[in-house]
């Protein structure tokens, strides 16, 4: 229970059937007042925001294609870190290869029910060389998590452009 929560349970005991003058209620609200004020602090003190990125490829330009992997790896990256509710994430920048233009890979954000999720849909810039035909995604996520517990995801071709982190699958 809340140290605010068992301050006002002892006033009601304290309170019932006894004449309270202005000082006692003053000093009890003043009492939950900083009590609460703390548990809110310390509760938004150990949160913070954190991006998580992932990537997956497609074999070519098709729309079915495109929204299927990227739900695959929005699956992929909510399960590894855990996120259960919508609400933790704070938004998602998705980006596509100059390749990839018959959809927006954020429909299928939209369609696993980010509704209230911003969203942002951006084309990379066309680097010579580049891994072609790539989905990448920034999310920004409340978490109480340290940036070391963050589990960041590549699927299939795109683990290429990051060999230093061991990828979910």
């Amino acid at each position: 229970m809340l140290a605010a929560a068992r301050i006002a349970e002892q006033a009601c005991g304290w309170l019932s059937g006894r004449m309270v003058n202005r000082y006692d209620l003053q000093r009890l609200i003043e009492c939950l007042r900083i009590e609460c004020s703390s548990e809110f602090e310390r509760e938004w003190a150990e949160m913070s925001v954190r991006g998580i990125r992932g990537a997956t490829c497609v074999d070519c330009d098709n729309p079915e294609l495109l929204l299927a992997a990227t739900r695959e790896l929005l699956a992929e990256l909510l399960q590894q870190n855990q996120i259960v509710d919508f609400d933790e994430i704070v938004s998602a920048i998705f980006t596509t290869t100059p390749d990839l233009t018959s959809t927006f890979p954020a429909e299928a954000a939209r369609a696993l029910g980010m509704r209230q999720v911003p969203l942002l849909c951006a084309s990379e810039i066309a680097v010579p060389q580049a891994l072609p035909r790539c989905i990448r995604v920034l999310l920004h996520v409340n978490s109480s998590k340290a940036p070391s517990e963050i589990v960041h995801v590549y699927l299939g071709e795109a683990k290429k452009l990051r060999p230093d982190i061991q990828s979910a699958q």
